[in-house]
């Protein structure tokens, strides 16, 4: 069965990467609007990124999808809605790759090689098996890649990267780290936790964070050896459960709460932040 993709409240987290400079960009669908009459999902993006002890926060600008019959598209304003996913393509299947930033004549394209369902939290969802072809006229590189349904390309940004300038935005393009709406979860094997700790080393910050137990029936404890300065517990469509100053161990009551998915993120003293997923069965 296919999906609905972009329900409101839905947040991707990707890694982000430029030289020195290390972060995370975020994703939200924050409503909708009409674009030649049809009604399109608007996603509000933040970047947030660090140069040493330096946190810069910097909002981007929107951009605005639709889906459509198996067919996610995007808006581009001078163009209008371009191809981003077909869903119901079969192996063997070609379309060129969307042209942003609009100045950018592309030749890219994407074929579909494998399709298949995947199971995340009791949701059967659809996959394709992608190779990018960044520059078909002038190289064979040929890049693998996988999309799935609601959570779109797992190796680049929403939107796979047109090479010709870079994508959306340079280097902000992926890998996704997480996903999550008010049905089902995604975080990647390869990180510990969402929102990169900026300005802690990504794997060490995990190290200190833990809750327990997990998943948990009537709540969980906050377990960290640094000190945390508060908690934020929200679920998946990103809606406030609970806040509360931190401590060395803070207990986290959850009988009253439906069951699902949780995200728990913990403020440290040196302003550092780190998210862990927490399900109540």
């Amino acid at each position: 069965m296919a999906q609905s993709w972009f329900p409101n409240g839905a947040t991707w987290t990707y890694d982000y990467a430029n030289f020195i400079i290390t972060g995370y960009v975020a994703h939200e669908v924050s409503g909708d609007t009409l674009i030649d009459g049809r009604l399109c999902k608007v996603i509000e993006r933040t970047r947030v990124s660090s140069s040493g002890s330096n946190v810069d926060t910097l909002e981007r600008t929107p951009f605005c999808v639709l889906d459509s019959a198996g067919v996610v598209w995007i808006h581009v304003p001078s163009e209008g809605l371009d191809t981003l996913y077909v869903m119901d393509a079969v192996p063997g299947d070609q379309w060129m790759l969307a042209a942003v930033p609009e100045d950018c004549d592309s030749t890219a394209y994407l074929e579909v090689v494998d399709t298949g369902h995947v199971v995340l939290d009791g949701l059967p969802l659809r996959w394709l098996a992608v190779d990018l072809h960044p520059f078909p006229m002038h190289s064979p590189w040929v890049y693998q890649d996988t999309i799935v349904e609601r959570l779109g390309s797992l190796r680049y940004y929403l939107a796979p990267q047109d090479p010709c300038l870079g994508g959306f935005d340079a280097a902000e393009g992926g890998p996704l780290r997480c996903y999550a709406d008010a049905q089902v979860s995604f975080m990647s094997s390869s990180v510990s936790t969402c929102e990169l700790n900026l300005g802690v080393d990504d794997h060490s910050a995990g190290s200190h964070f833990q809750l327990f137990p997990d998943p948990g029936g009537d709540g969980f404890e906050v377990r960290s050896s640094q000190p945390i300065q508060a908690v934020a517990v929200r679920d998946a469509a990103g809606r406030m459960f609970l806040t509360k100053p931190g401590g060395s161990l803070v207990h986290v009551p959850a009988v009253q709460w439906p069951a699902g998915c949780y995200l728990v993120a913990a403020e440290f003293g040196n302003g550092t932040r780190a998210v862990r997923k927490w399900i109540k069965p």
